[in-house]
């Protein structure tokens, strides 16, 4: 038994997470018609980290 096929989108982003340098970021997006615009977003660090497929995700321990 097959599941349906599903498309994943994803958006690249830079975050700034008090290194030297911005980390870059992949978004998961629920559609290409709702990417999120060029400009600068405030998003609190202490809440997220980069994981190790460069996509930003919720903190699940601390």
């Amino acid at each position: 038994m097959w599941k349906a096929a599903r498309t994943f989108y994803q958006q690249t982003a830079y975050t700034y997470l008090g290194g030297k340098f911005p980390v870059q970021l992949t978004l998961q997006v629920a559609s290409q018609a709702e990417t999120y615009p060029a400009g600068e977003y405030t998003l609190d660090s202490a809440n997220f980290i980069v994981n190790n497929f460069g996509c930003l995700e919720f903190k699940r321990f601390g």
